[in-house]
């Protein structure tokens, strides 16, 4: 069983069973900054202490090619000093 995805430029290209699971795990990056792990979402590098959160924030910018403002008020770059 094969599924079929366009790109960008339009080409089809076929994905496999495990492709297709694989591209539906959420995958978030974890990073150490000052001491603390981060995670991170990929789509707009927000970075946030919750894994929740940038789970969130990535499925947000992902579906609507946008951010957030409910959600980026949690990142790390938005907290008072």
């Amino acid at each position: 069983m094969f599924a079929k995805r366009a790109t960008s430029n339009g080409r089809l290209f076929f994905l496999s069973k495990l492709e297709l699971l694989c591209d539906n795990l959420k995958v978030i990056k974890v990073v150490r900054q000052n001491d603390k792990e981060l995670c991170r979402c990929d789509e707009c590098g927000f970075h946030y202490e919750d894994r929740k959160w940038a789970e969130k924030c990535e499925a947000w910018c992902r579906e609507h090619k946008s951010c957030n403002i409910e959600i980026t008020a949690h990142a790390e770059e938005n907290k008072k000093v």
